[in-house]
């Protein structure tokens, strides 16, 4: 159940020592929201009569709500390219496996990775910072992807799929992939070898950015 709810609730049943608490929740949750924060300073700031201070936390205000849109329009595919490798996914609502009425979107994620150095390179681990569109956020990472630690030689690109679940309908993905760089030598053999995550320490070893993605319910091919 939802804060307000919980709190209009508990006025409903006169229990007033629990509307106390939940009203003291909703306002520590609106102090760590900096456009929530920067409204109700506005309006301190107006019944006390500071106009000068005001019109800097409006124009606060403006800027925050512009970034607020910016960030709620992010497109559902990216494409970065860090020293030599290409990144690009594309993400999809797969609603046959959603279920909006348990709050439960289940969204997929394709990824291509091109390499266009002029170097062999092996992807080692994969970081992923997941963020749902009330802000929460989940972290993962892990060995390789789809439990493969792909070798990728020049002008070579190699591509997967994943998926993960969101309990909104929509939110952004973003992350860095660690690769090494390998000899000729090394790459013939290093296809079939799983390196050792120590290696993600080797001078040779660099992050390759993932840019942010949009997940959304609206996008399904």
């Amino acid at each position: 159940m939802r804060l307000d709810e919980r709190l209009a609730d508990a006025i409903a049943c006169e229990n007033f020592a629990a509307a106390a608490n939940v009203r003291d929740e909703l306002r520590a949750l609106r102090r760590r929201d900096p456009l929530a924060r920067a409204e109700d300073d506005l309006a301190e700031l107006i019944l006390r009569e500071d106009y000068e201070k005001a019109a800097s936390v409006k124009m606060l205000i403006e800027e925050l709500e512009r970034d607020a849109v910016v960030d709620g329009l992010s497109p559902c595919e990216s494409d970065r390219t860090t020293r030599g490798v290409r990144v690009r996914v594309k993400s999809r609502c797969v609603i046959d496996r959603s279920s909006p009425k348990e709050s439960m979107w289940f969204f997929q994620y394709v990824v291509t990775i091109t390499n266009v150095s002029d170097s062999s390179v092996k992807l080692l681990s994969r970081s992923w910072l997941i963020t749902d569109d009330e802000g929460r956020t989940e972290a993962v990472r892990g060995a390789g992807v789809v439990g493969k630690q792909p070798t990728i030689k020049p002008g070579a690109s190699f591509e997967y799929a994943s998926s993960t679940p969101l309990k909104t309908k929509r939110g952004t993905m973003e992350g860095f992939y660690r690769f090494v760089a390998v000899d000729a030598e090394e790459a013939s053999r290093a296809e079939s070898v799983t390196m050792d995550l120590a290696r993600e320490d080797d001078p040779s070893a660099f992050n390759v950015e993932i840019g942010v993605f949009g997940l959304s319910e609206s996008a399904t091919s």
